[in-house]
């Protein structure tokens, strides 16, 4: 079992600094940075959410809030990096919103046309940012 787990770890995206953890909106507005620190082109998905934590102290994550959010999905290569502009187009639901960013590398967005056969694992990474509201 330790082999499998080992080739996950080595073939998983590096994730570092690609996207700020905690995002602070002003006026319902902001503007936050995405970098591709990895190997790979990554296709990149956003959205804003509710986000509550109860007394469980568990983030919970609820319904898209209605928002401007520019662009919304975009693909980076390695290095290169993206400007996203938020804009809340209602009264936020919740005290914090969460950002959240899903990154598909493009290799999983394609088929595979080489013949080969097999077990294939497609690592997909969803990062939510908090996004406190001022």
């Amino acid at each position: 079992m330790k082999p499998v787990l080992l080739a996950v770890f080595l073939v998983a995206p590096p994730l570092a600094a690609q996207i700020e953890p905690v995002v602070t909106m002003h006026g319902g507005q902001t503007v936050t940075r995405v970098y591709n620190a990895g190997t790979d082109t990554l296709q990149y998905d956003v959205e804003l959410l509710a986000r509550t934590v109860p007394d469980s102290g568990a983030i919970l994550l609820g319904r898209a809030v209605a928002a401007l959010i520019a662009p919304r999905s975009f693909r980076l290569a390695p290095g290169e990096h993206q400007i996203i502009r938020i804009r809340l187009r209602e009264a936020a639901p919740t005290p914090t919103l969460g950002l959240a960013i899903t990154m598909t590398p493009m290799d999983a967005l394609t088929p595979d046309d080489t013949g080969r056969t097999g077990t294939r694992i497609t690592l997909v990474v969803r990062h939510v940012a908090k996004v406190l509201l001022q």
